[in-house]
């Protein structure tokens, strides 16, 4: 995984109030504070919000990292490990299982909110594998590669006789080393073998 999820960032605020609010909810169920159930309730709520603001911060992080490499289906094509159209399918099948997660998230129910979580923990599993078949350095190598392509075509500018010229040359030096070197060689050396 690259930066997003390894930063040393400071836990959102959001999940700090959830956190401190069931600590004081719990607080309140053993000092007397309003009514023990009502309290102990409180406190789990605010730790299921906490724990859902926690997956849905990794799920984003995770579809961030997968789509700077999807959104420019060159760069995917070449960055990833395996076969690109499996990678794609399993890429849907990622999103779909968020958008399902978020979706029994919002319903609220005891039982929505455990299938929700399961639901989330499906698509981190499979997040990650996604993850694991993006090969960065590949895709480093490629983009400094197609910023170099695009640099020497922005110098020979717009003139396309200029690209077709540069075009022929590269194909005949490129003959030259292909054929034409290997075989001078090999030529050179029968000749030095019949001495």
């Amino acid at each position: 995984m690259r930066e997003s999820l390894l930063e040393d960032d400071p836990i959102p605020e959001p999940i700090v109030v959830d956190l401190v609010d069931s600590l004081t909810h719990i607080s309140n169920r053993f000092t007397g504070v309003g009514s023990p159930e009502d309290n102990i309730l409180l406190a789990r709520n605010k730790l299921v919000s906490a724990t859902f603001l926690c997956y849905e911060i990794i799920t984003v992080a995770i579809a961030t990292e997968i789509s700077s490499v999807c959104d420019d289906p060159e760069v995917a094509k070449y960055g990833i490990d395996g076969d690109y159209c499996a990678f794609q399918n399993k890429h849907v099948e990622f999103i779909n299982l968020s958008k399902k997660a978020v979706r029994l998230e919002k319903e609220k129910l005891d039982e929505s909110c455990i299938k929700a979580i399961g639901t989330y923990d499906e698509a981190i599993k499979l997040g990650r594998e996604l993850l694991d078949k993006i090969n960065w350095t590949k895709i480093e190598d490629f983009r400094r590669d197609k910023s170099n392509y695009d640099q020497i075509i922005e110098a020979l500018g717009s003139n396309k006789n200029h690209i077709t010229i540069a075009a022929i040359v590269l194909i005949i030096i490129t003959a030259i080393i292909n054929y034409a070197v290997p075989g001078a060689i090999g030529h050179l050396i029968n000749l030095t073998r019949l001495r």
